[in-house]
């Protein structure tokens, strides 16, 4: 479980975040996380959506890190005890 929660928080910090690596690669065809959040900020001038969608991500990750500590501590605490 740690391993499974580990994996989704390696994908999921580059798509929040690497939005200009699209931009500068391959333009607007590739579409993550951070270019929605972007363009809702700079394009549309849909503040309240790019923040609710900012707000909505970290709540994820942090989500997240909580399953992966918890995970963590339960697999320790059962290498503890045999």
């Amino acid at each position: 479980m740690p391993g499974i929660v580990a994996g989704c928080l390696l994908v999921l910090i580059p798509a929040m975040g690497l939005f200009y690596v699209a931009d500068l690669m391959g333009g607007a065809k590739n579409l993550l996380i951070g270019n929605v959040i972007k363009s809702q900020f700079l394009n549309i001038r849909d503040w309240p959506f790019g923040a609710a969608t900012s707000v909505v991500m970290t709540l994820l990750m942090g989500l997240m890190l909580l399953i992966y500590w918890r995970a963590a501590r339960l697999l320790n605490k059962n290498v503890e005890l045999e």
